[in-house]
């Protein structure tokens, strides 16, 4: 064979090598597939870029872990990768792959709890959101609350009170357990570290605070009473009144109404604050921050009694008879509009 045949030869051997090693380069980095088909991908915590490739490939999300790796290092981000759940599909570039992930646009859904929700509430929403089984949350909440530890906590075994109305963001993947832990995670977070010394000057050991908060919570609808509210129940519990909170009776008739009987004051209830001296067996509700706030600083006050008027603010009495006559005005005025 002439040199100038072995020269071609040379030059079509290193053309037909170059062109082989860019199509597999163009096979491991161009999008696996054409098809917008999306897949749940999770991705463990402290995952290397090599380690995310091959759970990638594993779901044939992309051709090549190898390829996913260079990638992140050429993007610069090879130490940004985040661990968390992500919609992703092969007929996404690595390059966008890489960048969805290193933004950490992992799939979650974002969960208002307002404050004053019940245990029963909370699952409700959870449940609407296709996050949890409303019966297992329920049943966990209510008698699991000791298998729970959060440093700084002892929890009672019902959790009811403790579960912070708050907006959280949630894995499709948590379970009943794991949000359950965010919000007494949360609780503890939000108030018992900053209200720690709040918590030690009261009169009223933490669960007690908490479970006045709930019924100030359910009591007041005007933000600016709660204080007031609070000081009036204080002062009912130091002279041994009956709290006679229409939201305990509530509870305990599992159920809401706009104005309770003579009757349903009389159901048969620990919860039933008409019947029983005291603060009810435990919170009636999930109070927010504001309502404990305003239990560990309540305004002082002479008042015992308020009612309620038409616009949800109320009004304040010191003795019976100015209740009664209170009342009496408000059914009048009510009457008349």
């Amino acid at each position: 064979m002439s040199r100038r045949a072995q020269r071609s030869l040379v030059y079509l051997l290193a053309f037909l090598l170059v062109c082989g090693v860019a199509g597999i380069a163009a096979y491991c980095f161009l999008p696996a597939s054409s098809t917008p088909r999306y897949t749940v991908v999770a991705i463990p915590r402290n995952a290397g870029a090599l380690q995310i490739g091959v759970r990638l490939r594993r779901h044939g999300i992309i051709r090549s872990a190898r390829a996913f790796s260079l990638m992140a290092r050429l993007l610069g981000e090879s130490r940004n990768l985040k661990a968390g759940d992500y919609r992703l599909s092969p007929h996404m570039s690595l390059a966008q792959i890489v960048s969805i992930i290193a933004r950490g646009e992992s799939v979650s859904i974002w969960v208002t709890i307002p404050e004053g929700y019940t245990i029963n509430q909370v699952a409700e929403r959870l449940e609407e959101l296709g996050l949890v089984s409303k019966r297992r949350f329920i049943l966990l909440a209510q008698t699991g609350g000791k298998s729970f530890h959060i440093p700084g906590l002892k929890l009672p075994s019902n959790l009811e009170g403790y579960l912070f109305p708050d907006t959280y963001k949630f894995s499709r993947r948590a379970n009943e357990r794991q949000i359950i832990e965010t919000m007494l995670a949360n609780f503890a977070w939000k108030v018992a570290k900053p209200l720690k010394r709040e918590f030690a000057e009261s009169t009223l050991p933490m669960p007690q605070v908490i479970t006045l908060a709930s019924l100030v919570e359910r009591e007041a609808k005007k933000p600016e009473e709660r204080p007031l509210i609070a000081g009036v129940l204080l002062n009912r519990l130091r002279l041994g009144m009956p709290l006679q909170c229409d939201a305990s009776v509530q509870y305990a008739l599992g159920t809401h109404k706009a104005r309770l009987s003579i009757e349903d004051t009389k159901v048969d209830s620990p919860y039933n604050t008409y019947q029983h001296k005291g603060l009810p067996p435990g919170p009636i509700c999930n109070p927010g921050l504001a309502c404990i706030k305003a239990v560990l600083n309540p305004t002082p006050t002479r008042y015992l009694y308020y009612v309620a008027k038409p616009d949800g603010s109320h009004a304040f009495s010191t003795t019976f008879e100015e209740h009664v006559r209170a009342k009496k005005r408000i059914a009048a005025s009510s009457s008349q509009s």
